[in-house]
């Protein structure tokens, strides 16, 4: 009877090696590229399964060649397959503005108010994304500038006095995302990535631009660590109970940040509003 040659042995059992990594490959994933990865595992089972068959010297060489295609397909597919590290906390971060955003200059006050107007972005993204949760938020977008529209309409910079004009517009002007943008559509979207990650990070992106551009900026919270006093202070903790003592005081998770916007007090002195955020800590009971 024909004997195997040692290349063929070597080639064979780096076959059922590959076959083994390919069948962990196939335990479930949480990625959203999971049917496209199995499909791919399906077709590199059945390429196995061919390479199996017992060659002759001269096929060596072609099945050199085919294991190392597998072993580079696997190495990709476990790339692939790799879950992103960034915690959701980071992907809402928005960088501290060093700056003030409504100033003490009447002139200018109405034109920086405006660029909350401008949601086109955001309107872009949902218009080419359509779905259910894409006309929920239509509808919260459309909410959030029409009550834009009647602050710039109704605004009355004559009241105030110069020193006081910063603190007080700014006041009324971030009050305008409170509802809208930071207790709805953040939240929905904060909670719709663990469905639908590609459809809620590109919406956040643009969130995020329109915010930054408005003079918005959020703290860096994160979950996992201790719980500190200032932590406490920017944020509004739901308490879980737990009975591991080292839990305790342990931020579980982020529901919001907190955001902030600068002003001029009247003093001349630069401040922040801040609109606390929504965080789960530890309690040992």
């Amino acid at each position: 009877a024909p004997k195997t040659s040692p290349e063929v042995q070597t080639l064979q059992e780096d076959v059922t090696t590959l076959k083994q990594t390919i069948e962990a490959l196939k335990a479930p994933k949480t990625s959203p590229e999971v049917q496209t990865l199995q499909e791919d595992v399906t077709t590199l089972k059945q390429t196995i399964e061919a390479l199996k068959a017992p060659k002759t010297l001269p096929e060596v060489q072609t099945l050199q060649a085919d294991v190392t295609t597998l072993k580079q397909t696997i190495e990709a597919l476990k790339a692939s397959s790799t879950p992103p590290t960034t915690s959701p906390e980071e992907i809402f971060f928005l960088p501290e503005q060093q700056g003030v955003f409504i100033t003490n200059e009447r002139t200018k006050i109405p034109a920086q108010i405006k660029q909350a107007l401008n949601v086109s972005g955001i309107e872009k993204y949902l218009a080419a994304n359509p779905s259910d949760a894409s006309k929920k938020f239509q509808k919260l977008l459309s909410n959030h500038t029409r009550d834009v529209k009647k602050f710039v309409d109704k605004l009355r910079l004559s009241e105030p006095d110069e020193s006081e004009l910063s603190e007080v517009i700014t006041t009324n002007y971030f009050k305008l995302f409170h509802r809208t943008i930071f207790d709805n559509m953040l939240v929905a979207i904060q909670r719709g990535l663990k469905g639908s990650e590609k459809f809620y990070r590109g919406l956040l992106g643009e969130v995020n631009k329109y915010l930054s551009r408005c003079g918005i900026y959020s703290v860096n919270l994160k979950s996992g660590k201790q719980a500190e006093t200032d932590d406490y202070e920017n944020i509004t903790p739901q308490i879980v109970k737990t009975d591991d003592e080292a839990l305790s005081g342990t931020i579980s998770a982020v529901e919001r940040l907190p955001y902030r916007i600068n002003y001029l007090d009247e003093f001349g002195e630069q401040k922040f509003l801040q609109y606390a955020g929504v965080a789960s800590i530890y309690k040992a009971v």
